[in-house]
């Protein structure tokens, strides 16, 4: 009998139904929902958080600024420092001061110098007020003697222009009575020889008033002529002492210079002496004391190491993510940390991503603890957390070595 094709349209369904209800097709159904599942949660978790984390710090190596010895309490390993806190102090008391000496000696040797020269500017100038004085004085005197001898030569000339007219006059009148006969010729000479006297000593009183008058407006401009006193000596004397005077100052103001530099190279001795013959040594934040490696009476040199301190004001959890997550952690991103033993979160930026097998030899920086168990294909995650924070949850700062879970994605 040759079935229908309703028939075979429903036997049909019936191996189809029978294929997709089947126990195995469930199975592999199921299979397939849970292996994506899986995968979306897991990819979820990979870009979500962090298991592998230790919270880290760097550390500090205290070094001694200078020679000497350690005359503070010991420090202990295990303690925790406040900023500011005093670590060391060392004492150098075998220091040599001989530059100091040197130079407190030649600042003397300078102020000695000034003060001397001070003398010798206010001798110089009790010389020049006196001998301007004297030249003043003469000068005035001068005036009046040059005043009074011009007056006398005006005077002299007045009366020898007098006698020479009368000569002029005596001289025609004789010369018209030699012309009638009346007088010899011989008197008529002698008046004509007694014109001529006057008229040349009428000339010679002319010259000696006008050199009287020069003489007289050179020595009102302070201009003095050879020949009739000691004020040209004084005036020598006096330019004389204005270049000594000037000497000094100039001495005077290279010694105060000197002085003043010699004062600045003092100072920055005896600077220098305080600040290699003592120093303390303060903790440079909130730290741990790690180690201690000198004790109290200990000699150091400058760089000696004298304790290794962990910063615990730059602390941060070290994680590891598996590397094919890198490209979904951004540096800045906002992160929480949850400490183990403790369910309460603490706010984190991310600091720093690279590869496990990223070379970080060149950082000469040390740290406190070690990232655990980093494979192959895992990378490193840095998130900074504050000391405040944990301060907050924990009473305490130093968490370092503590492992520690990070969130990246909520």
């Amino acid at each position: 009998m040759t079935p229908t094709d309703s028939q075979v349209q429903q036997n049909n369904r019936l191996s189809w139904g029978a294929v997709i209800f089947s126990r195995k097709t469930r199975l592999v159904l199921v299979g397939a929902f849970l292996i994506v599942a899986c995968v979306t949660i897991g990819t979820r978790i990979l870009m979500s958080a962090s298991i592998k984390g230790v919270v880290n710090a760097p550390i500090l190596l205290i070094q001694s600024p200078i020679d000497g010895v350690v005359v503070s309490d010991q420090l202990a390993a295990g303690e925790t420092v406040d900023p500011g806190a005093k670590l060391f102090v060392i004492k150098n008391d075998r220091l040599d001061t001989g530059n100091i000496d040197r130079v407190r000696s030649e600042l003397e040797q300078a102020e000695a110098q000034i003060a001397g020269l001070h003398t010798q500017i206010d001798g110089y100038k009790q010389l020049r007020q006196s001998l301007e004085e004297r030249l003043r004085a003469h000068l005035a005197s001068n005036d009046s003697y040059l005043t009074l001898k011009s007056q006398e030569a005006a005077a002299l000339l007045r009366k020898a222009e007098d006698a020479r007219d009368q000569a002029a006059r005596d001289n025609v009148r004789q010369q018209k009575l030699a012309g009638k006969g009346v007088d010899s010729a011989q008197s008529f000479e002698s008046a004509q020889t007694r014109h001529q006297q006057s008229a040349s000593e009428v000339f010679a009183l002319q010259a000696a008033l006008n050199r009287t008058k020069a003489e007289l407006e050179a020595s009102r401009q302070g201009v003095l002529l050879d020949g009739y006193s000691g004020a040209p000596y004084a005036q020598q004397r006096l330019d004389e002492v204005s270049l000594r005077l000037a000497e000094a100052a100039a001495s005077h103001e290279r010694e105060e210079k000197r002085k003043e530099a010699l004062q600045r190279q003092l100072t920055n001795e005896q600077e220098t002496v305080r600040k290699l013959s003592d120093a303390t040594i303060l903790a440079p934040s909130l730290c741990l004391v790690q180690s201690v490696r000198v004790a109290k009476g200990s000699d150091v040199v400058k760089g000696t190491i004298l304790c290794e301190l962990v910063d615990c004001s730059k602390s941060y959890v070290e994680a590891t993510v598996p590397e094919r997550g890198f490209d979904n952690v951004h540096i800045g991103a906002p992160a929480q940390v949850y400490l183990y033993g403790n369910t309460n979160p603490i706010p984190g930026i991310i600091l720093s991503v690279r590869g496990a097998g990223a070379n970080n030899s060149s950082n000469p920086t040390q740290f406190a603890a070690r990232v655990v168990k980093t494979t192959p294909d895992s990378m490193i995650v840095n998130v900074g957390i504050s000391a405040a924070d944990l301060i907050k949850v924990f009473g305490s700062a130093n968490q370092v070595g503590r492992t520690a879970r990070v969130t990246l994605v909520k």
